[in-house]
């Protein structure tokens, strides 16, 4: 049963629209909110001059397992990368990122895979200065390799992931970066996380931040909510 109270301080800007939106798209999914293989995305609204749901996303492998719940996923072809000559390789060995990336997606039931693919221009992140962010530059074959595999995996269960988008596609549809928490919020949570042993690295990973700095002003609530679990489990052990 979905703590929809969690929920509710993970994610204080949703309206009880919004939730209910968000709560229907994780009982027709099957996947845990808690563990974040699910989540809704809130933009700021102009028009409506607040935060508002833009988007359901999930990860790669909350889509793996809607494809294995649905009992006709049988595996994927690939990852393959190419550079500029189109070659395709299965092992991008280069120190240079490839130029794009497919995954075939197999259906018991049919008789071909689904093919997605992903052009690294068309999905990589960048700061500010134009540089790629830390992810993307240091291991950009497997990210782009991740939005090859989603494109494949809606093609191959139109049904199962209508409207559902990972967070690595939809990165670079965001026309506004997402304004940053304050020096204070970012201190008070580097003081929580080391207070109670939590590991920063990991933080920053399910955030897909570089560092708690980065942390959206959106997503606060949500990482106090985290800690506070964290924090919860280390008094009932003691």
């Amino acid at each position: 049963m979905t703590d929809t109270k969690m929920l509710r301080r993970m994610y204080p800007s949703l309206t009880d629209d919004d939730m209910q939106l968000f709560l229907y798209h994780v009982e027709r999914t099957g996947l845990d909110p808690l563990a974040r293989q699910i989540f809704p995305v809130a933009r700021w609204d102009k028009t409506k001059g607040r935060e508002a749901l833009s988007s359901i996303q999930a990860t790669i492998d909350g889509f793996r397992l809607i494809a294995e719940r649905s009992g006709k996923y049988a595996g994927q072809d690939g990852p393959y990368w190419c550079g500029p000559d189109g070659e395709w390789k299965d092992v991008w060995l280069s120190n240079e990122p490839p130029v794009a990336a497919k995954v075939g997606i197999l259906r018991s039931d049919f008789s071909a895979p689904c093919w997605g693919v992903a052009r690294f221009d068309a999905y990589s992140q960048t700061k500010k200065d134009g540089t790629l962010n830390p992810f993307w530059a240091r291991m950009g074959d497997v990210m782009i390799a991740k939005c090859a595999e989603a494109l494949a995996m809606r093609k191959a269960f139109p049904h199962e992931l209508s409207g559902i988008y990972t967070a690595d596609e939809m990165a670079q549809s965001e026309t506004e970066p997402a304004p940053r928490i304050s020096q204070d919020a970012a201190n008070s949570l580097h003081a929580r996380l080391t207070k109670c042993g939590a590991d920063m690295t990991a933080f920053c990973r399910y955030f897909g931040i570089a560092s708690v700095d980065d942390l959206p002003e959106s997503r606060l609530a949500e990482a106090n909510a985290l800690i506070a679990r964290k924090e919860e489990a280390n008094v009932a052990k003691n």
